[in-house]
């Protein structure tokens, strides 16, 4: 017989699997039909379940979004830490993170419309917006300050030329990568402006 501390770690495991399959179910629904565009009415029948049942996982849209959210950003993170972490502060090694930041925003348009575009009418909880901060000031406010960059505008030309060469990517050749050289270019004339060999 079962313990009651191992009925509920298996009750919380089996919660847990759940949730992930309902969570990998409205990422397949958001790449097939867009992000925002699908109901959980719709997401409980992928998962073979009622609307009801579902809101024992996620009691709102805005709970499922915020999920999302925060494993897009988990994913970006071990994306730009996939070689340990430590950025040495070269060209090739700044142009090298740049190809992984397009990469990541070009190979999975939903995600990317999720994290970055902002048009879906949703607000991330604290705790999402503390791991996507996180994320940004380790790899572009921190990096930038490494190389000498605080003031805003240039941070902000930053961010420009890289979302800006992304933007493009996504809208004149979606799931492309024609636009990857200019990411390189943008690297280069950033760094050129800064003041780095």
């Amino acid at each position: 017989m079962l313990d009651m501390q191992e009925a509920s770690d298996r009750r919380e495991s089996r919660h847990e699997r759940v949730k992930s399959e309902i969570l990998d179910a409205a990422w397949d629904l958001a790449r097939e039909r867009g992000i925002g565009r699908f109901g959980l009415r719709e997401l409980a029948a992928t998962v073979g379940m009622k609307a009801p049942s579902l809101y024992q996982y996620f009691e709102t849209k805005n709970d499922l979004y915020d999920s999302m959210y925060r494993s897009a950003y988990l994913q970006l993170r071990e994306r730009l830490e996939r070689d340990g972490g430590q950025l040495d502060l070269t060209r090739s090694s700044i142009k090298e993170t740049g190809r992984r930041y397009f990469d990541f925003c070009v190979e999975d348009p939903a995600r990317y419309s999720l994290i970055f575009d902002k048009s879906l009418p949703f607000t991330p909880s604290a705790e999402s917006v503390a791991l996507a901060e996180q994320v940004a000031e380790v790899h572009v406010f921190g990096m930038l300050a490494d190389l000498g960059v605080e003031d805003e505008e240039t941070v902000r030309l930053f961010i420009a030329l890289g979302n800006g060469v992304v933007a493009q990517q996504h809208a004149y050749n979606p799931g492309g990568s024609d636009w990857l050289p200019v990411m390189d270019l943008a690297i280069d004339l950033f760094l050129d402006h800064i003041g780095l060999d």
